[in-house]
């Protein structure tokens, strides 16, 4: 017998998205209930107006009391849940059909693709948000609330599907996203003191890396991913997160021995060995950064066609594209070359059709040659934060140089946060007999990115060759204590400062 499916939800001046949510379910769903704690905007009218049983509930900083209040309004024999900021993928519409039509009792493992502008990957994660309504059955946890503990509980199978729902509540800027975690700390922090759970300590580890305090972040990722309590991906994915802080900060053996233990404990990640072969880049070992992009790409591909696994972070495959690219460019490495642009052009069809070819540029990119305005226009369309140092690496070979000035320029203008370009744009000047506009550019590059190393090692070899002395002993003293521990600077300074000693001789 087909069951009837209630959407569930929780909702506080959602105007500007409900729409898009409820719309998005309107050919599946039997029943929405909504909890409102507090609106003061058009949320409940625009939710009545979808037919919405919409019920007050006075907020008491508990996520779960707010979803079981909601849970227990719905009549249906499923319960779909999500949030204001997320919508059902038109895709999914008639997998919840026969979901519904099957009559089973179970709950369901679904895709949540948050979009994500600000960071360096979108982050698709499985968790389960369709299950049977079943009195026993509840959330828990005053904040990043579970279902899954009351659902084993209950001896409830789980099975996995591909419905996908899409989360836009990510895509804003840095700011709001730290506002956010700043929000979601204190109670976290309170769940963490109340149970000690490892859980909490991985979402504490999160929402400190969100924050930037790298401190508190590995302290508790390292509690987490030490816990054999906690699932064993979830401790890999602490890891995974540790060594990204490690290699963040410069600390190449630490990371790699952090990205060892995560992929000991989950071999299935595609996440983990991107920043595998990212973390060995850097450490010099290039042909082990090939095998672990290539595995990244393998299994992102597995599970974008539905491959079976719980919890796992989807990454776009632009992402280890461009990166597998720039690898082998830089090894020489024909075979992969031809891999990843093949790769690359059916990934451009898939997502433009044949009609809008945008291989022209990325050929004469790859050939050195100079480009018709046409192609720079595409060249400019298709740049994003995936392949923005690829295309730099390229453009650093070409021997059109007024041409790639402007390009570079250009790129500065649509991506200010990105330090590659301004230390591109530099040399470039550089290269072309200019000694104050790279100055320029990498002073104030400096006050934006002042823990990379390269920016104060650039400025000291310009000062030097401007012949200013006087910013370079400054210059010096600050990276002596701010880089003090990574062996390579400090073994570069060694060099700067014998050849600054011989050059002060001379004068």
């Amino acid at each position: 017998m087909s069951k009837t499916l209630s959407l569930c939800m929780i909702a506080k001046n959602e105007a500007l998205n409900l729409p898009r949510c409820l719309s998005s379910v309107n050919e599946v769903i039997d029943e929405i209930v909504i909890a409102d704690t507090g609106s003061d905007d058009e949320t409940v009218e625009l939710a009545k107006s979808y037919n919405a049983r919409v019920f007050q509930f006075e907020w008491t900083n508990d996520f779960s009391a707010a979803r079981n209040y909601a849970l227990s309004k719905c009549t249906g024999d499923l319960i779909l849940y999500l949030d204001a900021d997320e919508s059902l993928d038109p895709s999914s519409i008639n997998e919840l059909l026969n979901i519904k039509k099957s009559g089973e009792t179970a709950g369901y493992y679904c895709t949540v693709k948050s979009f994500d502008n600000d960071s360096s990957y979108d982050n698709t994660m499985r968790y389960v948000r369709l299950f049977p309504r079943i009195e026993r059955i509840a959330f828990s946890g005053k904040v990043h609330e579970q279902i899954v503990p009351s659902l084993k509980e209950n001896n409830i199978t789980i099975r996995q599907s591909k419905i996908l729902i899409n989360h836009f509540g990510y895509n804003v800027s840095a700011e709001l996203k730290k506002l956010k975690a700043a929000r979601n700390l204190r109670l976290l922090l309170d769940e963490y003191e109340k149970s000690s759970s490892p859980y909490y300590a991985f979402q504490l580890g999160n929402t400190y890396n969100i924050l930037d305090d790298d401190l508190n972040a590995e302290k508790f990722y390292k509690i987490a991913g030490g816990s054999s309590e906690l699932e064993k991906t979830h401790r890999a994915q602490c890891y995974t997160f540790l060594a990204l802080i490690n290699h963040k900060n410069f600390k190449g053996e630490l990371a790699e021995r952090n990205i060892k233990l995560s992929l000991q404990l989950d071999s299935q990640q595609p996440f983990s060995y991107l920043a595998a072969a990212k973390i060995l880049l850097r450490n010099g070992d290039m042909a082990a950064a090939e095998e672990k992009c290539k595995l990244a790409f393998l299994l992102n591909q597995k599970l974008k066609n539905g491959g079976e696994n719980s919890i796992s972070i989807i990454l776009n495959s632009e992402e280890i594209i461009y990166f597998g690219l720039m690898l082998a460019v830089n090894t020489k490495n024909e075979k992969y070359l031809k891999f990843y642009k093949d790769e690359l052009f059916n990934y451009y069809n898939s997502l433009y059709g044949k009609e809008i070819n945008y291989t022209k540029v990325i050929n004469k990119l790859f050939a050195n040659s100079a480009m018709n305005i046409q192609e720079v226009n595409d060249l400019y369309k298709i740049t994003n934060k995936y392949n923005l140092t690829f295309f730099l690496q390229l453009l650093s070979q070409n021997p059109n140089n007024n041409q790639v000035i402007e390009v570079v320029k250009r790129f500065r203008q649509d991506h200010p946060s990105n330090v590659e370009v301004a230390k591109n744009l530099a040399k470039l000047y550089e290269e072309a007999g200019e000694i104050l506009e790279p100055i320029e550019i990498l002073e104030e590059a400096l006050s934006n990115f002042e823990n990379d190393p390269a920016i104060y090692l650039y400025l000291i070899t310009l000062y030097l060759k401007k012949g200013d002395f006087d910013k370079i002993s400054k210059i010096l003293n600050e990276v002596e204590v701010r880089f003090s521990g990574i062996s390579a600077v400090t073994e570069r300074l060694k060099s700067i400062k014998k050849l600054l000693a011989s050059v002060l001789k001379l004068t």
